[in-house]
């Protein structure tokens, strides 16, 4: 190869319109949007994780705060039936119901009392604790309930 055939190509290459531009382009492409995107991409997937954590972790509390709400519910309604149960009148009155016949006077007192009973404990504080409430024999017949 002669040095009088290569010069001309070097030449040539130096008279392109836009190389200078392309030179920049591509510097700036290299040193400045590649590690932007490339930092983008971990910021992407850093905040996804952190989001995931947060829903999972905001799950959590809120099914520890719902369980124990149900759980301090049921305890409330223990005591509440317990206290019912302990209550001489109401044991005597319950063995009577069991007891009579439907129709009966002492029936009807005997389930007269024993609503009371239910009622006046259920609305201790104001707010009743349980809606509705009934008694059922052996056979699974309704002697007494709240909804009449």
């Amino acid at each position: 190869m002669n040095t009088s055939s290569f010069l001309p190509r070097i030449f040539n290459r130096q008279n392109q319109p836009g190389k200078l531009a392309r030179t920049i382009l591509r510097a700036l492409l290299v040193f400045s949007l590649i590690p932007l995107i490339l930092m983008a991409v971990v910021t992407y997937f850093r905040t996804r994780d952190l989001l995931q954590t947060q829903v999972v972790t905001q799950m959590q509390n809120l099914v520890t705060t719902e369980m124990t709400f149900t759980q301090n519910a049921m305890k409330v309604k223990q005591v509440r039936l317990d206290r019912i149960v302990r209550q001489p009148d109401f044991s005597n009155a319950l063995d009577v119901i069991l007891v009579e016949e439907r129709g009966t006077p002492a029936f009807t007192e005997s389930r007269n009392k024993v609503m009371s009973i239910f009622e006046q404990i259920n609305r201790a504080e104001g707010t009743p604790v349980f809606n509705l409430y009934f008694v059922v024999d052996d056979e699974g017949m309704i002697l007494a309930a709240s909804d009449r």
